[in-house]
């Protein structure tokens, strides 16, 4: 590199009119010669070059950038402005009759979609996609409230949240989220709400002997359908939110507000239990969940 920049400037002369610094020709052949046979004699100056070029580069490219910025973006901005062009359409028209907005989630309060028959959720292990249904659709249009959305009622907070995989209930987090069942309890209820929209999985520890037959009642409000899914120890932090099923011993995910689950336990350890949204008709399904082991 230091070669080429003594040979350009030996001879970028001559292309300008004017004459060849042959004073740097030799040293331009010597270096070339010292890298072809000794190339970590030139390790010094080499880094010397870098460390010049890095510093040239620190008041070089805002220079640049300056002028380009406001030698072209800046003047184009005043000429738009000036002529009340709005390219952005930053601009609310309040005449407008027709909103084009996509589906949009506002603060866990409303959902509001432009047309349900083309929302679906991702896939999940436990079932195929789940058809969401808009909790508010304003106008034939399915134009956004902005005024409605955040006026509207915020759910309560959900206690055992966050709780969507096994990273956010083991570890460090773990004292936020006993164990719903151990080897000296028998039975463990929650009462909790899952979301297709913004919660669509809660999950729940449970320290079982093996031996145990555990026994699972999910209940969920009219018009949810939830699913239930038994976890081995094995499981990885972020399984459940990847999809990987490699862990999954049991599930249940029958049409209806209604899932049981009864497995008997082969070895001792901690389990997890999955509650996985899978339809409901309003923003949140609240459901009572009741394990018991014997």
């Amino acid at each position: 590199m230091l070669a080429g920049a003594l040979l350009l400037a030996t001879f970028v002369p001559v292309v300008l009119g004017g004459d060849a610094r042959l004073r740097l020709a030799p040293v331009a052949a010597a270096v070339l010669g010292v890298a072809a046979v000794w190339p970590r004699a030139l390790a010094g100056p080499h880094t010397l070059w870098l460390r010049l070029a890095r510093l040239m580069s620190h008041v070089v490219h805002p220079v640049v950038m300056a002028i380009v910025f406001y030698g072209t973006i800046t003047p184009i901005a005043w000429v738009t402005r000036v002529f009340g062009r709005d390219a952005l359409r930053l601009r609310l028209d309040a005449t407008a009759a027709d909103a084009d907005v996509p589906v949009v989630q506002v603060d866990r309060r409303v959902a509001v979609a432009r047309d349900q028959h083309h929302l679906v959720a991702e896939p999940h292990p436990l079932g195929t996609r789940a058809e969401l249904q808009p909790a508010v659709l304003v106008g034939d249009a399915g134009d956004l409230d902005v005024g409605a959305a955040v006026t509207a009622p915020a759910p309560a907070d959900d206690p055992g949240e966050v709780d969507d995989d096994v990273r956010w209930i083991t570890g460090a987090r773990a004292p936020k989220h006993p164990p719903l069942l151990t080897p000296r309890t028998r039975v463990g209820d929650a009462r909790a709400r899952a979301s297709v929209y913004n919660d669509p999985v809660d999950l729940y520890r449970l320290r079982l002997v093996r031996g145990d037959l555990l026994t699972v009642r999910l209940r969920s409000a009219p018009g949810g359908n939830l699913a239930l899914g038994l976890w081995d120890a094995k499981t990885g932090q972020y399984d459940l939110t990847n999809g990987r099923t490699r862990h999954l011993i049991r599930s249940a995910d029958r049409p209806g507000p209604l899932e049981t689950l009864t497995t008997r336990i082969k070895a001792s350890g901690t389990y997890y239990l999955s509650v996985i949204a899978r339809h409901a008709d309003g923003p949140d399904t609240t459901y009572a969940l009741r394990v018991r082991r014997r």
